[in-house]
C-alpha cells in the first residue's frame, strides 16, 4: 500500500491530493492539509477524480477505421497510418490542407511538442481549444493574480461574477469566513440567477443576462465619481453613456449600483473574483478590462483574481500562443471551407464541445481524422482513427495553475492496457514523418516558458473602443425578440467538468446529474403551462432539445438556465464568432413550449 500525490485539473485552482495505490489498483483519494491552496479539501469532481485510474470504459488500444467499422491496431500500424496520411495531404494539397488541435488540460510538454510538430509539418494551422469564457480572459494583458490564495481571508469586500462556489467551491470557506470576520465585511455577486454564491452575499446585482460588462461600467462610473482627482480622462469617455441606459439595460437600479460600488470602494481590503461559465456573460473580454479599472482606481488595497475552466488554461496559454497563428475558431472556420483536409485531434471532443452545424460540417468534409481520447468521444463517428491517450493522472509534465503556479505532474499509475502519453504519441509520429522532435530540447522550453510570466500579446486598452463596445451592448439589450422571447445562460455543475465529456464516465456525476435539465421561471412554467419534471420543447436558431423543466423562483421571468456538460445542450448555443475572431459567449434566445 502506498500513496502517490497528483493535482486535479478539472479547475484552475489546482488543488493537491494524494491516491492510495494497492497492487496496481487506485482504492481511492487521501487529503493533503498542508496544501495551502485546498488545504485538504476537494469538490466532488477532485474526489472522483481517481475513477480515471483503472476506469473499465478507458480507451486500450488503437483503433483504425475499415469499411466503416473500427478494428484494434498496433501503434506502428497506427501511427504508420497517419504518417501516410500527412505526407499524402501535403503532397495533394500542400502542408496548410493539415490542422493539430491540442485541449488546455494536457502538460505543458505536450503543448509544446504538438506545436513544434505542426512547425515540422510546415502548417500553421495549429491551435489549443481554450473554452471562449477562457481565452477572453487570458487575452487580456496583465490578467495574472499576483497573489497568493490566503489573502482572500482577509478581504473586506469581494465582488463575484459568475457562480463561484459552484464552479471552484473549494474556495467557498475561505470567500465566506472572511464576510463573516468582521462585522461590516461584505459579498457582492452579479449574476442574473439566485446562484449557491449568490445566496451568501450582502449584495445580489441580479442583472439582465449579457449585461455584466455595463453593471461593471457603472460600478467604475460611480467609483470615479467618488475621487474626482482620480481617472479623469477616463471619467469623461464614460459620461457619454448615462446612468439611466445603464439601468434599463442591466435591470439594475442606478441607486443598487451605487451602494455596490461604495460599499467595494470604501472596503479596506477588496477582491474581484471572475469565474465566467461557458455561455452567458457577453464581451468577457471587456468585463475583464472594467475589472481592472474597477481594481486600480478603487482606493484601498483592491485585487483582481480571474478563474478558468480548465486546470492548465494558464499554462497552454503560455506555451502554444503565437502572435499570427490562427485561433481554435479560425481554425475550424478553415476546416469548415474546406482548406483543411487532415485533422489531427488531441483531446477535445469537438462534437461534445461544439455540436454545431458549422462544426459538424468542418467535420464532415475532412478526408481524414485522428483522435486522441481517454474514452469514446462523441467525434468518433467521423473519425478514421482513435489513440488512446493517459489522463494527467498517469503521465509526467508541468502545469501552470490561475495563480501561474507551477507544479510538476508525476504518474500515480501506468496508463491502462497500450494507452500512451499524447507526449510520446507525438514524438513516435515525428520519427514516422522523418522529422524526430527532441524530447529534452522540448522538456527545457517547456520548463523555461512554465517559469516565465504570462506573455503579453500586442493587444493594449483601447478606451474609446472600450466605451464604443460599452455603447453598443446598451442597444443589443435594447433589442427584444418576440419570435425567441427567452434568454438563456448556460451554467456550470459541481458534479461535471466542461463538456462532460470525461465526467459522464464517473459514478457520483452520473448518479446525481444522469442527464439534462431547463430551469424555468415559475411564471413562465404557468404561462407554459408545464409543471415540475414535464418535458419542454426548447428552440434557438442553431438547434433544439427536449428536456425535462426545473420550476424555480432563481430566476426573473423571461430568463433561463442550463448546466453547460452536454451536447444536447450545447447544440442550442450557436457557432458565431465575433469581428475579434473569437466565439461569441452571449446568452441565446430561445422559445420553450410545451412537448
Amino acid at each position: 500500500m502506498e500513496e502517490r500525490e497528483s493535482f486535479c485539473l478539472f479547475c484552475s485552482l489546482g488543488c493537491k491530493f494524494a491516491v492510495k495505490i494497492n497492487k496496481g489498483v487506485a482504492l481511492s483519494p487521501e487529503f493533503r492539509p498542508d496544501y495551502p491552496i485546498n488545504e485538504g479539501r476537494l469538490c466532488p469532481k477532485g474526489l472522483y477524480a481517481t475513477e480515471l485510474l483503472n476506469h473499465p470504459r478507458r480507451l486500450i488500444a488503437p483503433r483504425i477505421k475499415e469499411n466503416g467499422k473500427f478494428r484494434e491496431a498496433s501503434w506502428e500500424e497506427s501511427l504508420h497510418s497517419l504518417a501516410t496520411k500527412i505526407s499524402e495531404a501535403k503532397n495533394k494539397y500542400g502542408t496548410h490542407s493539415i490542422g493539430i488541435i491540442i485541449d488546455p488540460n494536457h502538460t505543458n510538454e505536450e503543448i509544446l511538442a504538438a506545436k513544434k510538430l505542426a512547425e515540422s509539418i510546415g502548417t500553421d494551422n495549429f491551435a489549443c481549444s481554450f473554452l471562449p469564457n477562457d481565452w477572453e480572459l487570458l487575452h487580456t494583458p496583465g490578467i495574472v493574480f499576483p497573489g497568493k490564495i490566503e489573502d482572500l481571508e482577509e478581504v473586506n469586500c469581494s465582488l463575484i461574477i459568475g457562480d463561484l462556489f459552484v464552479k471552484h467551491p473549494v474556495l467557498a470557506r475561505r470567500v465566506i469566513e472572511a464576510k463573516y470576520k468582521a462585522r461590516g465585511n461584505n459579498i457582492i455577486v452579479i449574476a442574473p440567477e439566485q446562484t449557491n454564491t449568490a445566496w451568501f452575499a450582502n449584495t445580489h446585482l441580479r442583472n439582465r443576462p449579457g449585461s455584466e460588462a455595463l453593471v461593471f461600467a457603472g460600478l467604475l462610473k460611480s467609483i470615479l465619481s467618488f475621487s474626482p482627482e482620480k481617472g479623469k480622462e477616463l471619467r469623461e469617455k464614460l459620461e457619454i453613456i448615462s446612468d439611466e441606459a445603464i439601468a434599463k439595460a442591466t435591470g439594475i437600479a442606478t441607486k443598487q449600483i451605487d451602494v455596490a460600488a461604495r460599499t467595494f470602494n470604501n472596503a479596506e481590503k477588496g477582491m474581484i473574483i471572475l469565474c465566467p461559465s461557458f455561455k452567458g456573460i457577453k464581451y468577457i473580454s471587456s468585463v475583464a478590462w472594467l475589472s481592472k479599472l474597477l481594481a486600480d482606481n478603487a482606493q484601498g488595497n483592491k485585487g483582481l483574481i480571474p478563474l478558468f475552466t480548465f486546470g492548465n488554461a494558464m499554462g497552454a496559454f503560455k506555451t502554444s500562443f503565437k502572435e499570427g497563428w490562427k485561433g481554435f475558431p479560425q481554425l475550424v472556420e478553415q476546416a469548415s471551407s474546406g482548406r483543411i483536409k487532415l485533422l489531427i485531434d488531441f483531446g477535445e471532443d469537438l462534437f461534445s464541445s461544439y455540436p454545431s452545424a458549422e462544426v459538424h460540417r468542418a467535420l464532415k468534409q475532412l478526408e481524414f481524422l485522428a483522435i486522441s481520447s481517454l474514452f469514446c468521444p462523441e467525434t468518433e463517428k467521423f473519425a478514421q482513427l482513435i489513440l488512446p491517450c493517459a489522463s494527467w493522472l498517469e503521465k509526467n509534465g508541468t502545469v501552470n495553475f490561475f495563480d501561474a503556479r507551477r507544479e510538476r505532474l508525476e504518474p500515480c499509475l501506468p496508463p491502462p492496457g497500450a494507452a500512451k502519453s499524447d507526449l510520446e504519441i507525438i514524438l513516435q509520429l515525428s520519427r514516422e514523418l522523418d522529422t524526430p522532435l527532441d524530447q529534452e530540447k522540448i522538456k527545457k522550453e517547456a520548463e523555461a516558458l512554465s517559469r516565465e510570466g504570462l506573455l503579453e500579446t500586442k493587444e493594449r486598452l483601447d478606451i474609446n473602443k472600450l466605451v464604443e463596445k460599452i455603447n453598443r451592448l446598451v442597444k443589443e439589450t435594447a433589442i427584444e425578440d418576440k419570435e425567441y422571447p427567452y434568454l438563456l445562460i448556460a451554467n456550470e455543475s459541481t458534479a461535471h467538468f466542461s463538456n462532460g465529456s470525461i465526467t459522464r464516465n464517473l459514478s457520483w456525476a452520473k448518479r446525481e446529474l444522469p442527464s439534462a435539465f431547463i430551469k424555468l421561471n415559475v411564471e413562465d412554467a404557468r404561462e407554459i403551462g408545464v409543471k415540475e419534471g414535464e418535458e419542454v420543447l426548447v428552440n434557438s436558431r442553431s438547434g433544439e432539445a427536449v428536456l425535462p423543466a426545473q420550476v424555480t423562483e432563481r430566476l426573473h421571468p423571461g430568463v433561463t438556465s442550463m448546466p453547460s456538460y452536454s451536447a444536447e445542450i450545447r447544440s442550442i448555443f450557436g457557432w458565431k464568432i465575433t469581428p475579434e475572431g473569437e466565439l461569441e459567449t452571449s446568452p441565446e434566445r430561445v422559445r420553450i413550449s410545451r412537448k
